[in-house]
């Protein structure tokens, strides 16, 4: 220690605590944090007293980190030839994928190209004397570089941001690097984008394969504890449905069986049905940013009794904003918090949790199309058609992250939190013309269409048929006529400590 030296305790009494195996992982995080903020709190303090002197934080506040930076900076103009000029290989070279990879790089826009650089350098920019002046973080010229690895060591794409390093597994075709790069963190052929502002719903194509979104609600439902925050008698507990759509679990919550309720039909058929008069007189908030959605719902349950809307609230909002008037027992979203990015989820989970009485519980589950040829083949069609460029703002809305990305973020959250992580194949048998393109077109297809103008616009329409075209050849019809469309969901419930 030298005279400038000081000594922190992180935690009271720190300086007399051993860093253990135990512990290592906490004290890392505490360490990382008093770094990047704890000790330079004062100076953060002072940059955000004199940026909101000049512009007012609401005008601020609807943008995240990532879209602040693009306001501010830019889009850098990533030359790829430059960049592959000056790239050093290390290893054995693999000049197939080495040529695949390329090939990707040069297909990218600007902004699809700096997020690659990000990925793998930490820098979205480049240095004005071009990449042969690529340095580290300390300053040294360190040029990019590229290792080629088994796929056993590694399935996707790797970065070592330390010496500006990308490990390629050795993939057998390049199909299968261009799958690789839509996964978290490589860049997407469409830049994220909170989608769910630009989706405009459409109630009858979404209900169209209800019986087919409903059962995976009913098994996420199934699995929430039956007494949520150590409630037994239900009146007084509070219920929320966030980004509800249609409400049409509402009856599930409180297993009500009179009136015309397709969720308890299906419940029942399915034998799901552990609900029975466990929350009957619950209160329930439905929550989400279609009008039309909530409308509808409003009119069904008052229309055929399946609720009492007397005890039922309806509420336009973006979930990312929403905030419940009192704590709650039990949130519930059905395919819906895949709207928003992994990166958004960083804050929003650990926010929801935060709105959850003790012993409340989170359940949700979110499709995950990564490797799915039903949502590759979005892109696929927009590259066909050279529309990758209009469309570039649009966000691939999937589940991005594996369940270990989940597990760290609540336990970062709550060390207490209980969790029940599970992921299911549903091999849909679907019947119809072109039924996947049906299921997609209500959902996931809708944000790219709505860049193009939305349903009735030329370029939208045009889109829409190559997709289409693309997606009745890679799911080819049974014997029977019928269709199989295998479609991948992941199921978080979290229950908070009583």
């Amino acid at each position: 220690m030298t005279d400038k030296s000081k000594v922190v305790d992180l935690v009271p009494n720190g300086s007399n605590i051993p860093v253990t195996e135990e512990n290592k992982m906490e004290y890392i995080s505490l360490r990382f944090k008093w770094i990047v903020a704890t000790s330079v709190s004062l100076q953060l303090a002072s940059l955000v007293q004199g940026l909101f002197a000049i512009i007012p934080k609401e005008l601020l506040s609807v943008f995240d980190h990532q879209e602040l930076e693009l306001l501010i900076c830019g889009i850098p103009d990533v030359d790829a030839q430059d960049w592959k000029t000056h790239t050093i290989y290390v290893g054995e070279r693999d000049e197939r994928v080495i040529a695949w990879f390329w090939n990707t790089v040069h297909e990218f826009t600007n902004e699809q190209k700096a997020r690659l650089l990000q990925f793998t350098t930490g820098s979205a920019r480049v240095p004005v004397q071009g990449f042969k002046a690529l340095t580290m973080n300390d300053g040294r010229i360190c040029p990019f570089a590229i290792q080629c690895v088994n796929k056993e060591e590694c399935l996707y794409p790797r970065a070592h941001t330390c010496f500006n390093r990308i490990d390629l597994p050795r993939y057998d075709a390049e199909k299968d690097m261009r799958i690789a790069r839509y996964r978290d963190p490589l860049p997407r052929i469409m830049a994220q984008r909170a989608a769910s502002s630009a989706q405009t719903w459409q109630p009858q194509r979404y209900l169209k394969f209800e019986q087919q979104r409903l059962r995976p609600a009913l098994e996420l439902l199934a699995r929430v504890p039956p007494q949520v925050a150590g409630v037994s008698d239900s009146d007084g507990m509070e219920i929320i449905d966030l980004g509800a759509g249609t409400c049409n679990m509402g009856p599930a919550f409180l297993y009500v069986k009179h009136g015309s309720s397709l969720v308890m039909d299906i419940a029942d058929t399915l034998c799901v049905n552990p609900n029975r008069n466990r929350w009957p007189e619950a209160r329930v908030t439905f929550v989400d940013s279609s009008a039309a959605m909530l409308e509808r719902a409003k009119q069904e349950h008052g229309a055929n009794g399946s609720m009492d809307v007397q005890r039922c609230a309806y509420i336009e909002a973006d979930f990312e904003r929403f905030q419940p008037k009192e704590p709650a027992d039990l949130i519930f979203s059905n395919a819906a918090l895949h709207w928003v990015s992994a990166e958004r989820h960083k804050t929003l989970l650990p926010r929801l949790l935060s709105f959850l009485k003790p012993g409340g519980t989170l359940a949700f589950q979110i499709p995950d199309s990564r490797l799915q040829p039903s949502h590759q083949l979005m892109v696929e069609a927009a590259k066909q058609l050279g529309l990758r460029e209009r469309m570039g703002g649009v966000r691939w809305v999937t589940c991005e992250r594996d369940p270990d990305f989940y597990y760290e973020l609540f336990k970062n959250t709550d060390p207490d939190v209980e969790l029940d992580m599970w992921a299911t194949v549903y091999a849909q048998v679907l019947e119809g013309g072109n039924p996947v393109a049906d299921f997609t077109g209500s959902t996931g297809l809708g944000p790219y269409l709505e860049a193009l103008g939305g349903r009735g616009d030329p370029a939208a329409d045009e889109f829409e048929q190559k997709y289409r075209e693309l997606v009745a050849a890679a799911y080819p019809k049974q014997s029977d006529g019928k269709t199989l469309f295998n479609l991948k969901r992941f199921f978080v419930v979290a229950t908070k400590a009583a």
